[in-house]
């Protein structure tokens, strides 16, 4: 890893992890533990996880102070004695996504600075409860209204989500353009596509038990890495949403429920490709969260149509996984999870622009200087088009990119790829924002409104079956 030590033990900030599964251990710990200046100085997460990270601590020979809680009365005085104990004043949250804003409160309450992964709150049984689906961007607004009174008291307090995109160059190359597009012409985005599969393929038993990015809460893709491209469209609108006078949002969404895609993938299926595996589960899986869900989205201003856009989710398509028992197997990229995605952005008659990423084999299985490693199919592959009305806007007619001209890997091991990368820089912008004394970055809490309502009203439009239309609060 490209990363040193400083010698310099001034301005050391002190962080605390609050869940420390497979995104904490691949990501968060490796990480900042390279980071100048910053120290893990403590791991928290349930009792009942105790032997599973006391087992990988010992076999990555990590010391760090640990405290297992009751997830009965996570938020007891022995969590704020053992921050205090380590004279702490960040923390990260990494736990499941219902206890997000759960922690973040508690750490406001205390002056900790927070970096928090996506979403910022997914509420059990949203996808079939109408109440607990509106209950998903409520949480957000109370955790805003939160933050501000804390920031009365604490004015530098900082709370970063982790979007990792909203830092990937990629995506930043198509926010800089859009923006300029629109500077011209006023015209803003008129169609957006995204598509994201990963490759989750899961057999009945593991839908049915698992809890890493599981389904059995009754949410499911939507809450996982679903929330990215809700967040790209809040993101690639943000330079004209206000001037276009954008008030409301209506979507409809369609889900793919366990129940379904095993009439998808059934044991006609499963038999065939595994002879010797016998599921004894049942299909129905009644309550589950959604595998996958498509949705329009339509950003309106005056009940006239803004930006139409279509956002289409899977965890159950193209997957690497040819085995049929998951034991001993890292579930976060060692399931033979692979990236495929893809966005197409028209800005009327004066531009569009096209994403492509294509994985067809995880990660770190060729070298990282491989000849063919930015092609489709490989680990870096991504590749841009921008077609532009060159007469009227200027520019080039048609410019193409690949990774490879606008990206220089940065890490080499454990956690390399471009969306590690991103993360990468996201967690370096945090602890600089602490040590420069500024509360805002790239990807604040008080940023993803919109992406917390877009999520919400795809539960609310899965929950009721049907079509929802939500006002956009302004602040």
């Amino acid at each position: 890893m490209k990363f040193l030590k400083s010698s310099n033990q001034t301005m050391r900030s002190k962080s605390l992890i609050i869940g420390f599964g497979h995104h904490s251990r691949r990501i968060h710990y490796p990480i900042v533990s390279e980071l100048a200046a910053v120290d893990i100085v403590g791991i928290v997460d349930l009792r009942s996880r105790e032997t599973e990270i006391e087992s990988y601590l010992k076999a990555n020979d990590i010391d760090v102070a640990r405290l297992y809680m009751d997830s009965r009365n996570v938020l007891s005085n022995q969590l704020t004695q053992f921050a205090e104990r380590l004279d702490i004043d960040s923390v990260i949250i990494s736990t499941g996504p219902e206890a997000h804003v759960l922690y973040a409160k508690w750490a406001f309450k205390h002056g900790y600075h927070v970096l928090m992964d996506k979403p910022v709150h997914a509420e059990k049984n949203a996808a079939h409860n109408l109440q607990a689906a509106r209950q998903v961007h409520n949480e957000y607004t109370s955790l805003v209204k939160d933050l501000r009174k804390k920031r009365k008291k604490y004015p530098r307090l900082v709370c970063e989500i982790l979007t990792q995109r909203r830092y990937h160059p990629g995506y930043m190359l198509i926010k800089q353009l859009i923006d300029e597009v629109y500077d011209k012409t006023g015209c803003p985005i008129t169609y957006y596509y995204a598509f994201h599969n990963d490759g989750q393929w899961r057999l009945p038993e593991e839908v049915a038990e698992l809890d890493y990015h599981g389904y059995k809460d009754g949410f499911g893709k939507a809450s996982h890495s679903g929330y990215h491209f809700y967040d790209l469209l809040n993101w690639f609108t943000s330079s004209f949403r206000e001037e276009k006078g954008v008030d409301a949002i209506l979507v409809k969404a369609w889900p793919n429920f366990p129940k379904n895609h095993f009439k998808q993938i059934d044991a006609n299926t499963l038999s065939r490709i595994f002879p010797d595996y016998h599921s004894v589960v049942d299909y129905q899986l009644a309550d589950y969260g959604e595998v996958d869900v498509m949705s329009t989205i339509q950003l309106k201003s005056s009940n006239s149509v803004i930006t139409h856009a279509q956002i289409d989710l899977q965890h159950s398509g193209i997957s690497a996984r040819s085995w049929p028992t998951i034991e001993g197997r890292n579930l976060y990229k060692g399931n033979g999870r692979v990236r495929h995605e893809q966005h197409y952005i028209n800005m009327g008659p004066f531009a569009s622009i096209s994403l492509t990423s294509w994985q067809s084999k995880p990660f770190a299985v060729e070298s990282i200087s491989s000849k063919d490693i930015y092609k489709p199919g490989h680990e870096f592959n991504l590749d841009i088009t921008i077609c532009r009305n060159s007469k009227i806007i200027g520019g080039q007619a048609v410019q193409n990119y690949t990774l490879e001209d606008i990206y220089e890997p940065l890490l080499s091991d454990y956690s390399r790829g471009h969306q590690e990368d991103a993360r990468w820089s996201a967690i370096v912008e945090f602890y600089e924002l602490i040590r420069r004394g500024r509360n805002t970055g790239h990807s604040p809490l008080t940023a993803h409104s919109l992406s917390s309502l877009t999520m919400a009203s795809v539960y609310e439009s899965i929950a009721s079956a049907g079509e929802v239309t939500n006002e956009i609060v302004k602040g």
